[in-house]
């Protein structure tokens, strides 16, 4: 009982969020948040949906965070709020994904290839039907 009370907070703050938590990828060299895009979000009493950019158009708009890796480094993802959502990364060129990367508890494969990769994560947290896509800016070096 001592325990269900002591988690009731954490459970009400998380259902009463108006937007997506922040995001961070870790790997060995870097961290850095990643850029919230669109995504569709309810909690208790609203909900509101929001349309961002492709992210080979947000890398450049905006002042994106750089995350340096190695070829095929697996990345650490971890929301602000510590809650879990199923993830799903692609490697984009153009304006078009190219590379679906593996993802597996909380974490993903880097590209192979060296580079500078724009990747978007899409976050869907099934139990509450909220979804967000978030970008990050990713350099691959041997």
């Amino acid at each position: 009982m001592k325990y269900i009370l002591l988690l009731l907070p954490v459970l009400l703050l998380a259902a009463c969020q108006d937007e997506p938590p922040e995001l961070m990828m870790e790997t060995e060299q870097s961290r850095a948040a990643g850029i919230l895009e669109s995504y569709s979000w309810s909690w208790w009493g609203g909900g509101t949906e929001q349309s961002g950019s492709l992210p080979t158009e947000t890398i450049h708009l905006m002042d994106v965070e750089v995350v340096t890796a190695s070829p095929g480094e697996e990345a650490e993802l971890s929301f602000a709020d510590n809650s879990s959502s199923e993830i799903q990364a692609d490697r984009w060129e153009e304006n078009t994904p190219a590379e679906r990367l593996d993802t597996e508890n909380g974490s993903l494969l880097m590209p192979d290839e060296s580079g500078t990769h724009p990747v978007d994560v899409y976050a869907d947290r099934q139990d509450t039907n909220n979804s967000a896509h978030y970008t990050f800016l990713v350099e691959v070096e041997e």
